[in-house]
């Protein structure tokens, strides 16, 4: 998208300025919420219902943009639950027209309050500083039974494997399911067996960065999850 200090920027909504993380032009948000809305009645369709098995996550400006969604349709479609990265808790004054009445409903919503909300942040992230998260939780404070943060001390807005460790952390915790044994034949003819989630770590000098990749993505054909 257009920023207004000139160029383009891969993001989900324009910034008012280079320095802020607030809504510029509404439109390019309304927009991202309008295609990321049909794209979870899609999977609703897909699952006839099931939407505790959906559950939303994003890093930075997609971390901000996937809890909008998650606060504002989380109630009314069941969603399963959170995890992001380096984002904060949006709100009207940032851009997010509506938002805060979308979180006022989501904590009256007893089952989607306690829904598990994971959200880490670096103390030393200047992009989505420490101060501007701890700013958004105020209003939430003792109010969700689901929320956890992990406070990552020494980590700016690169935080490194943090951010597949704690997304491994929260599927094993509510989507177990979603890893399953399985064995690979490796080059040498010998065969590894193990868990979806480790395969790619622990096999991936052994048949190729690329295949290892792909098999924690989940692209192989037969590991699908």
């Amino acid at each position: 998208l257009a920023q207004p200090w000139g160029g383009q920027v891969p993001s989900w909504y324009t910034y008012v300025s280079q320095d802020s993380n607030a809504v510029g032009d509404e439109s390019t948000l309304t927009a991202t919420r309008e295609r990321l809305l049909e794209y979870l009645e899609s999977e609703m369709e897909l699952l006839k219902g099931e939407g505790h098995r959906i559950f939303l996550g994003g890093c930075s400006q997609g971390c901000i943009v996937a809890l909008d969604t998650f606060l504002r349709e989380g109630p009314r479609l069941g969603l399963g639950g959170f995890v992001g990265s380096l984002g904060c808790l949006p709100s009207d004054e940032l851009g997010f027209t509506g938002a805060d009445a979308a979180l006022e409903d989501f904590i009256r919503s007893e089952q989607a309050s306690r829904r598990p909300i994971w959200l880490q942040c670096g103390l030393e992230d200047e992009e989505v500083p420490w101060k501007l998260v701890q700013q958004s939780l105020v209003r939430v404070k003792g109010r969700l039974p689901g929320l956890f943060v992990r406070e990552l001390e020494g980590y700016g807005h690169d935080i490194e494997d943090k951010e597949v460790e704690v997304v491994n952390q929260f599927v094993r915790t509510y989507a177990s399911d979603a890893y399953y044994e399985h064995s690979v034949e490796l080059d040498d003819g010998e065969y590894y067996e193990g868990w979806f989630d480790d395969i790619g770590e622990d096999i991936g000098e052994d048949i190729g960065f690329e295949i290892g990749r792909d098999i924690q993505n989940g692209i192989i054909p037969g590991y699908n999850v």
